[in-house]
């Protein structure tokens, strides 16, 4: 992530990060403030996330995002008997999950 790299670099001030955060794609935007809070709160982004996580990021109820799941619209994988979303995948999804769904018709 280029805007991660200047500014742990120094060589982005905050203003500038700011604007280059508003000027990004809308897409882009998830994972440019999901990787400034982990820098600010210095923790790894979570690679998987619960149900529950996922409905959070995609501000959708957790019944939807199960009925995503079983529509095929938003993939998930079981460990050990539990649920969880690739953050790539919610990612993906955010960008283009809607387009799956209704063909482009919003």
């Amino acid at each position: 992530m280029e805007l991660m790299q200047k500014m742990t670099d120094i060589s982005l001030t905050p203003e500038q990060a700011i604007r280059e955060l508003l000027t990004a794609p809308v897409a882009k935007r998830t994972t440019m403030l999901a990787a400034l809070e982990n820098v600010r709160t210095q923790r790894p982004a979570t690679l998987l996330l619960t149900p529950t996580e996922a409905a959070r990021e995609l501000r959708l109820s957790r019944q939807t995002i199960w009925r995503l799941t079983r529509q095929g619209a938003l993939k998930s994988i079981i460990i050990g008997g539990s649920t969880r979303y690739r953050r790539t995948e919610i990612e993906q999804f955010a960008t283009q999950g809607l387009e799956k769904i209704t063909g482009g018709v919003q």
